[in-house]
């Protein structure tokens, strides 16, 4: 056999492999076709389920954004109650403190002043007892001579 012979032999055999190749994929085509458009199909059930997934995850993250902004606000609510009420008792606590200490100090000076002024009374009105005294013994020494004076005279006569 000649090296032509040979080469055409090749190219012949190998012809008919592309031939058979062709028949082949010309056999796939449909089925290639068919298998696009379902790959095509899925391609869109896909797109929707995953747009209607996106569209729930958003929902519930919405969901528990509010939950979480709830919580947080019911959380500093009471939170904020109990610093009030805290608070509200230590600046009573203070205001009772200070009111009492200032009070307490007032109505002791105010005692002070009113046991002096009470002294002071008492002094004055013993003296003013005292000072009538004298007078009223003259005056009562004053009343009898009067008394005898007429009871000599009114005997006298």
């Amino acid at each position: 056999m000649s090296t032509s012979t040979a080469r055409e032999a090749l190219i012949i055999e190998a012809i008919g492999e592309v031939a058979r190749l062709i028949n082949q994929v010309e056999a796939l085509a449909p089925e290639m076709l068919k298998t696009g458009h379902a790959l095509r199909k899925s391609d869109a059930q896909l797109h929707q389920t995953l747009a209607g997934f996106e569209a729930r995850l958003a929902a519930i993250s919405e969901r528990a954004k509010n939950q979480a902004v709830q919580d947080l606000q019911t959380h500093l609510q009471a939170s904020s109650r109990q610093v009030g009420v805290q608070l509200y008792g230590a600046l009573a606590a203070a205001a009772q403190q200070a009111f009492q200490g200032q009070i307490g100090a007032t109505v002791k000076e105010q005692q002070v002043v009113l046991q002096d002024l009470q002294a002071l009374l008492q002094g004055l009105t013993q003296q003013r007892a005292e000072r009538w005294i004298p007078w009223a013994t003259h005056a009562s020494v004053a009343g009898l001579a009067s008394m005898l004076t007429l009871l000599v005279q009114w005997l006298g006569r």
